[in-house]
């Protein structure tokens, strides 16, 4: 398993790299990215150091490339949108209403 110096390396030269489409994970940014990294900086440094920490941990790279992100990573992906949820809840999406008219 790669360090946490070794993973930094890594995302730092692929972010030397055209971003295509790919965007920043915080609800509602549009800002591009580089599929390497998780966020644009602003909101990266939104998130308390203890979530930072744990995408670190459970990147792997490549995963942006392949398509494939452990369960881990999937599972902090999940625990960052929650905590956004909770400490930024007007990032939260509304429910779509509908009538019966």
């Amino acid at each position: 398993m790669p360090s946490i110096g070794q993973k930094a390396d890594y995302v730092r030269s692929e972010t030397r790299k055209p971003a295509g489409n790919h965007h920043c994970h915080w609800p509602g940014c549009d800002r591009k990215v580089h599929p390497a990294v998780w966020g644009c900086k602003q909101h990266w440094y939104m998130l308390p150091p203890r979530l930072r920490g744990k995408i670190w941990v459970n990147f792997e790279p490549g995963q942006e490339v392949a398509k494939n992100p452990k369960t881990n990573y999937i599972e902090t992906a999940r625990e960052v949108r929650e905590w956004i949820y909770e400490n930024y809840p007007e990032t939260r999406p509304r429910p779509q209403l509908e009538y019966d008219l």
